[in-house]
């Protein structure tokens, strides 16, 4: 039969074929695992919904059990001599085992979230339902290039194998964190990154796999012998006709590999150098950062990974020096995402020695953090130098953030000591078991990571850092403490109970740490999708299409208390006022948000009330919230508006165009800086012997990295005197960034001792840590960089 007669082939051949693999066990036996797991989806939270984690799950294991159906076509009872018939019965069985677990978890929206069911759709479509389709093809190729079925199920099963091992390798040699493969699609990188959005890169992976799977086809009209029953080489060698057809595929296929970095598909640290521009090595840290960027700005963040290395060495009681270690630093979430499929998420690879952070805000918030994942990880001998089970392969993920947090010891209006003080007050500490299992990963990612911080700091502040080194590597509690997990556990939460808390703190607690973990939201994705919507259009100038976004956060995140004040928030922030007062009213009413959240409800009113130009009702309101604040940053926004709402009307008008409405709950992109800088400009200058009018000003030129004017506004603050000492602390801070930044070293450390004895925790401990730095900066000699 000739290959075009073998391609016309009638429904009746295609139903015949699928009759017989009715008849097929392996058939049934692939059925069965498909059900199994479409059940086993709807017991999962997130699974269970029409999403990526169910098109996810499917595309990992359904493709396996295609590949082997097709790779088993001589066995199943289907003609041998019409391979494409064949074929297409095949395909349809391999589709059909992606159809249970889509209809399954489709029925399953009649009791579950519906989410975002047509994005859901799209991810089984690209991700599980593509996947089979390229495996019975594949599995189908092998089973004509073999006589022998057994030999083609082996053949397949390594195939299938090797490009696992190939994404592994990946994952161990590359800054990758998202992965492409064909027989599962696209794994789109770290679980607290909830915006997971169909993009170009996955749909020219796609078209890559659909010209592979092309070739497959290709190869088999034009080598197929229809005589023998087998593909045949020296058929494909004397076709003509296949040269001109294989040639240019295969070319085209080879192009699109050369341009697998360039789409997306996959990454290294060269090409990712090449796109930052600029690398600048220190004595220990090699950090690249965009061309771009002021190259003193550089120099900066490579003497912080400098210091903050030397930092961490001796927390962990480490010889000073070690091998060299990278930083990789992006312009934007954006790019990093798209360069090593961690958006939001800074992330470390110790075993690679890098670090992938976005910005270059000085001192690095979170590069402490992640480098101490780095230094810590030459602790522990295994492939991932994390501490682990298993010869190093079955990480434990709660001593490998606690260790990190430990080290990197961040001190706001508590310490991790003092948060985790509220937590077990608040019945909100996590198990012990949470530092040596995987729960640690379904737990609120803020709770998990202070939790555990602060028993390993304990640990270490108690029996030293040699004992904490040894229990680092697998978790062994009884055999570097002589006392098990659990004792020890039980200690320190004994020594929690003797820290002093007050009672707004542990309400800072409950509202910081409550949050449900990953497994737990609801519609995390569409959620995260609606509200990078809200801020594109609130960015873009379109107050509608944004307020459209968050009703449609609201509502798929079923009326999430915080979702519901962003949205209050948002009105303050696009200026419907009236409408403001009246959503915070109701907001008001509902008593089950809990106290911190109405707080929150309560300074957003009060923001209302100012814009309609009440400023004595939101300045009583704010003068109520005072006493319950309980953070820095909080207790000066209010500080300022209640400031701000006494001043004359010409200067409130400019001042009210700034605090309004800040902070925004769940906010991911700022408004443009530019004009709030006007404003503030204009207040100084009416005002010019008002500390806060330049305070504030300061702040937004340190926005817009305007060093200098920023230094002179700053100076002009402190040297007027504030009568909140909240101002002060904060503006000699910020001075003392400045003043170390243009290397004036005694002004740094004059800010500095004055920090360090001012009385309050976090400033105290900025004072420390900077006179620290100012120490190591004058024992150190010089940089390089290199273009």
């Amino acid at each position: 039969m000739s290959i075009v007669g073998s391609l016309c082939y009638s429904r009746p051949v295609l139903l015949s074929g699928l009759r017989i693999l009715l008849r097929w066990r392996r058939a049934w036996i692939s059925a069965g695992v498909s059900l199994l797991l479409a059940v086993g989806l709807l017991l999962v939270p997130q699974f269970d919904v029409l999403g990526f984690e169910a098109a996810f799950a499917v595309a990992v294991l359904m493709p396996v059990f295609a590949g082997a159906l097709g790779a088993g076509f001589r066995r199943s009872g289907l003609p041998e001599d019409r391979p494409w018939a064949s074929l297409a019965a095949l395909l349809v069985a391999a589709e059909a085992l992606v159809a249970v677990p889509l209809l399954l978890v489709a029925a399953n929206m009649v009791r579950a979230p519906i989410c975002d069911p047509w994005e859901g759709l799209l991810f089984f479509l690209l991700l599980p339902a593509f996947s089979a389709a390229l495996a019975a093809v594949a599995g189908w190729f092998l089973a004509l290039a073999v006589r022998r079925p057994a030999v083609a199920l082996l053949l397949w099963l390594v195939v299938f194998l090797a490009s696992l091992v190939l994404v592994a390798w990946r994952f161990y040699a590359t800054p990758a964190v998202s992965f492409f493969g064909p027989f599962f699609g696209q794994y789109p990188g770290v679980l607290y990154d909830t915006l997971v959005p169909i993009t170009g890169r996955l749909l020219t992976y796609r078209a890559t796999n659909l010209l592979e799977a092309g070739i497959l086809l290709a190869v088999a009209a034009f080598a197929w012998d229809p005589a023998t029953h087998r593909i045949s080489a020296r058929r494909l060698l004397r076709s003509r006709l296949a040269a001109l057809v294989l040639l240019p595929a295969l070319a085209s296929a080879a192009a699109l590999y050369a341009l697998g970095p360039a789409l997306g598909h996959r990454t290294d640290t060269e090409s990712i150098g090449k796109k930052l521009g600029r690398l600048a090595r220190g004595e220990t840290c090699d950090v690249w950062a965009p061309r771009e960027w002021p190259l003193a700005d550089h120099l900066l963040l490579l003497e912080d990974c400098e210091f903050r290395v030397s930092q961490i060495r001796r927390f962990a009681g480490m010889p000073p020096h070690g091998e060299r270690l990278t930083v990789l630093a992006f312009r934007s979430e954006t790019e990093k995402v798209a360069l090593m499929g961690a958006g939001r998420t800074s992330v470390a690879k110790p075993w690679r020695r890098e670090v992938y952070i976005q910005g270059g805000n000085f001192p690095h918030s979170v590069l402490k953090h992640e480098l101490a994942h780095v230094l810590l990880g030459e602790l522990c001998p295994g492939p991932f130098h994390v501490p682990a089970r298993w010869g190093g392969l079955l990480p434990l993920p709660g001593l490998v953030e606690g260790g990190a947090v430990a080290a990197d010891w961040p001190v706001d209006e508590l310490s991790p000591h003092g948060w985790a003080a509220a937590m077990d007050r608040l019945g909100l500490l996590p198990s012990p078991q949470t530092l040596v299992g995987v729960g640690f990963l379904g737990e609120n990612a803020g709770l998990a990571y202070t939790a555990t911080g602060s028993f390993v700091r304990w640990l270490v502040e108690n029996a030293g850092a040699d004992a904490f080194r040894a229990v680092f590597v697998a978790g062994d509690f009884e055999g570097s403490y002589g006392r098990p997990l659990d004792a020890l556990w039980a200690e320190w939460r004994q020594w929690l109970h003797q820290r002093p808390l007050t009672p707004e703190q542990v309400a800072s607690a409950e509202a910081r740490f409550a949050g449900p973990g990953f497994f737990r939201l609801r519609c995390p994705h569409a959620v995260a999708a609606a509200a990078e919507r809200r801020d594109r259009e609130l960015f873009a100038g379109d107050r509608t299409a944004a307020l459209a976004a968050q009703d449609d956060a609201c509502r798929l995140s079923g009326n999430d208390p915080w979702q519901r004040v962003a949205r209050l928030a948002l009105l303050v922030a696009v200026g419907y006022a009236a409408d403001a007062e009246a959503a915070a009213d109701t907001l008001a009413a509902d008593h089950s948000l809990g106290g911190r959240l109405l707080d929150v409800v309560a300074a957003l009113r009060a923001d209302a009330v100012w814009l309609q130009d009440r400023p004595a009702e939101a300045r009583a309101e704010y003068q109520r919230l005072l006493p319950r604040a309980t953070s820095s940053l909080e207790r000066r926004l209010l500080l300022s508006k209640i400031h701000a709402t006494a001043q004359p009307r010409t200067v409130q008008s400019y001042l009210r165009d700034y605090l309004a409405g800040r902070p925004l709950p769940g906010r991911t992109l700022s408004l443009p800086a530019g004009s709030d800088v006007q404003a503030l400009d204009q207040a100084a200058r009416l005002a010019p012997d008002d500390p806060v009018a330049h305070y504030l000003r300061a702040r937004g030129l340190l926005n817009l990295g305007e060093w200098s004017a920023a230094a002179e506004a700053l100076d002009r603050a402190l040297a007027l005197g504030f009568e909140s000492e909240a101002f002060r602390l904060e503006a000699l801070s910020q001075r003392l960034t400045l003043r170390y930044r243009f290397g004036d070293l005694p002004g740094a450390e004059t800010d500095a001792r004055a920090l360090e004895h001012c009385g309050t925790p976090e400033y105290e401990a900025k004072g420390s840590d900077w006179l620290e730095r100012i120490a190591w900066k004058r024992a150190r000699s010089g940089l390089k960089t290199e273009n």
